[in-house]
């Protein structure tokens, strides 16, 4: 750490965890804007990450603006979400992607007549269907507040990772060639239910102008650990980059 005073306070809440962090050294940093009418302009990047590409990373850090390129160039992939807005001083100021996301909730079982003596297979079949449905909001809002020395971040995010399939396929003995018996899938008959994950970082913290603020989520773990189908999978990490300028 420089010889500027660093200063920052985190909450980050996932899953019912609550940490903070904090860090500070002898002299006056230089504030982000001490024209009370200095306009400031607030820039986020998002990036989808491996949760074992931020293992051993801190929740939160104060980057340089070299530094902060730098992480970029490592990370290696264009962001998920990259926004910027403007305000001044001690005015609120906030920035949204959430969009409605449907998805079921219950299913109706699979239907399907035996077969009768002689036949290959059971007909007609009707896999699971989606019977009842729900809505939330998925995406990222992130809310800004400067003052002359502090800048106060808070970052709202909801992922949809995929979807996790717990039905089994229903399968039928034909007979193929030379009269063997085989197995065949008559349908998947997929119950597929979304993974979500919830973020809810913060931080207010002493930036200087042009330097970046960093926010992970290094506890994220596989939302499935046993295994089961899934589609769509998207890492359950991320690394969020915010930087605050004065004009």
């Amino acid at each position: 750490m420089d010889q500027h005073l660093r200063y920052i306070k985190t909450t980050f809440l996932t899953s019912g965890t609550l940490l903070f962090a904090s860090s500070c050294s002898s002299t006056k940093i230089e504030p982000l804007a001490s024209d009370p009418k200095a306009a400031i302009t607030y820039e986020i990047r998002i990036f989808e990450v491996p949760t074992s590409q931020n293992l051993d990373q801190k929740s939160s850090e104060i980057l340089s603006a070299a530094e902060g390129e730098r992480l970029i160039k490592e990370i290696g992939k264009e962001p998920s979400y990259l926004a910027t807005t403007s305000g001044n001083l001690h005015e609120k100021k906030t920035l949204t992607n959430k969009t409605k996301f449907v998805y079921p909730t219950e299913y109706d079982p699979p239907e399907f007549t035996p077969k009768k003596a002689g036949e290959n297979a059971y007909f007609p079949v009707t896999p699971a269907t989606p019977k009842n449905f729900t809505t939330t909001q998925i995406g990222n809002t992130v809310t800004f507040t400067s003052t002359e020395e502090l800048l106060s971040v808070n970052l709202d995010r909801k992922s949809f990772l995929g979807f996790i399939n717990y039905g089994t396929p229903i399968t039928s003995q034909v007979k193929g060639f030379f009269g063997r018996s085989t197995s065949v899938i008559l349908t998947e008959n997929k119950i597929e239910m979304p993974v979500f994950q919830k973020d809810k970082p913060s931080a207010t913290t002493k930036l200087r102008n042009g330097e970046f603020l960093v926010l992970r989520n290094p506890k994220a773990t596989n939302p499935d650990p046993d295994k089961r189908p899934y589609s769509k999978k998207r890492p359950p990490g991320f690394v969020a980059m915010i930087r605050a300028t004065k004009r």
